[in-house]
């Protein structure tokens, strides 16, 4: 039985929130979005997730930046996820949970949150 699951997704990118959206919630996931760093935030403090997919080029507050954020004050147990244009090799992944790769697909965006 698959257990479904909370998700943000934090991306500036509207068309890919969008096909992030669609594609977890009709796999029964449970899905809120934002579209930059600081609504991110705020929506964390007033919901439980058990994984963010954050993007990681985003203006005002970046990825990398809001990652650390997130690791000083949310419990280790939340799984972040990175979604870039870039490739994987060129990403600092410390702190990340996993990476899922744009343009991305069905299988790759359920992959990386299994």
């Amino acid at each position: 039985m698959i257990k479904y699951k909370k998700i943000l997704i934090i991306d500036n990118d509207k068309k890919d929130i969008g096909a992030m959206k669609e594609i977890l919630e009709k796999e029964g996931h449970k899905v809120s979005t934002a579209t930059n760093g600081s609504d991110g935030i705020d929506i964390i403090k007033k919901k439980d997730f058990e994984i963010i997919i954050i993007d990681i080029k985003m203006p005002t507050l970046p990825g990398y930046d809001l990652l650390k954020i997130l690791r000083d004050t949310l419990d280790n147990k939340i799984k972040i996820i990175y979604v870039s244009i870039l490739p994987k090799l060129q990403v600092n992944m410390t702190g990340a949970s996993g990476f899922l790769q744009k343009p991305f697909n069905k299988e790759s965006l359920i992959k990386a949150i299994n």
